[in-house]
């Protein structure tokens, strides 16, 4: 009797260390067939087949999690979309409590309670959406998909967010824009797009020279010229102070070709001008895309700096600068002015017929390089 009762002890031993061998594969088995299955748009079918997937490993976090990105997938395809909404939510929560340290499920439950939010703007979806990227975060804090995600898919919900949660996803979006700058090309039109504000755009911007010079690329791109200063200044202050030496050396040699424009002009017959304080349009000079005197007589067909040396009095004076232009698309050309290596004032130049810019400067008297960019 004894020995019957150990044999049949041995046989359920056995039996479940078989099935558990036996199960994961099949469950394996069973959720690459799903996944086939899915690609030939056999749908009904592969929702069979992760449902499968699920009972024959209950405890493997991993085929919840699938199946409920499955009916996120579907439910753009179905009517009963908020059925399915809500079937995933239940099954990324299973997915979280077989494995609560995985952060890519509290990642994506938190997203789904915010599209529950922008659905029924009911203030819980909100608050459960931010305490589960918190857990996400929590469980990665250092990698770039959790804070590039919460960052990217909050954006649109920036003026439905109080400070503290504005705050928290602000810096999850600079840390995801130190890790990756050129991801800026995504971040910055979303942000601008539901926030309209350069101040947002500056407030998740590392504060490093490649960071914020990706910020101006959006600033050139968006013909947004109208922050572009700033921004320059911005980069310069951050230059300064992780490449002072190069920064230098290249001002330094800004300065010496300044210098050579004054001298060349000092040895023609410029000099002895009726009138040294008038640029005439023949007397400018510049290159477009590296092409050396590209522009005749100021006129200036394409993007470049043309420049004319000219003689300014001490103290305060006006900068008159007569121009007219013609837009590319809807844009019109911005004109960026300087006095040696100082800008003295910037505009779009959003006229047909000639207008006169005025732009104040306070110089010591000399000969100074004019240029227009």
């Amino acid at each position: 009797m004894r020995r019957i009762v150990i044999n049949m002890v041995l046989t359920v031993i056995i039996a479940v260390l078989i099935l558990s061998v036996a199960l994961p594969f099949l469950a394996f088995f069973q959720f690459e067939k799903a996944k086939t299955l899915e690609l030939a748009y056999r749908w009904k079918k592969a929702e069979e087949k992760y449902q499968l997937a699920v009972r024959l490993a209950p405890f493997d976090a991993k085929y919840p999690a699938e199946y409920a990105d499955f009916l996120i997938r579907q439910s753009d395809y179905r009517k009963n979309e908020m059925s399915l909404i809500m079937h995933a939510e239940e099954l990324y929560r299973r997915a979280i409590v077989l494995n609560p340290r995985y952060a890519e499920y509290y990642l994506a439950l938190g997203k789904l309670e915010l599209y529950n939010y922008r659905r029924t703007l009911k203030p819980v979806e909100l608050e459960n959406a931010v305490e589960n990227f918190k857990n996400a975060l929590k469980n990665d804090p250092n990698g770039f998909n959790i804070s590039y995600s919460i960052g990217y898919f909050a954006i649109p919900l920036w003026n439905s967010l109080d400070g503290g949660k504005k705050e928290f996803i602000a810096e999850r979006l600079k840390y995801a824009l130190k890790l990756r700058p050129w991801h800026g090309k995504y971040i910055y039109p979303l942000m601008w797009k539901y926030t309209n504000n350069f101040e947002a755009l500056k407030h998740v911007t590392p504060p490093t020279v490649y960071a914020n010079r990706a910020l101006y690329d959006f600033i050139r791109a968006n013909n947004l010229w109208q922050f572009r200063k700033e921004q320059a200044e911005t980069i310069d202050f951050y230059r300064k102070k992780e490449d002072a030496e190069t920064f230098q050396r290249e001002k330094l040699a800004r300065l010496a070709q300044l210098e050579k424009e004054k001298k060349a002009y000092e040895n023609t017959a410029g000099a002895a001008k009726n009138n040294p304080m008038a640029i005439m349009r023949k007397d400018w000079h510049g290159k477009a895309e590296g092409i050396e005197n590209a522009y005749k007589d100021g006129n200036m067909s394409c993007n470049g700096t043309i420049s004319a040396v000219t003689e300014v009095p001490d103290g305060v004076s006006i900068v008159r600068i007569v121009a007219r232009g013609s837009q590319s698309g809807s844009i019109w050309p911005y004109m960026i002015v300087r006095l040696d290596d100082e800008v003295i004032g910037e505009t779009f130049v959003d006229n047909k017929e000639w207008k006169e810019y005025a732009f104040d400067i306070d110089a010591s008297a000399g000969l100074k390089v004019l240029s227009i960019t």
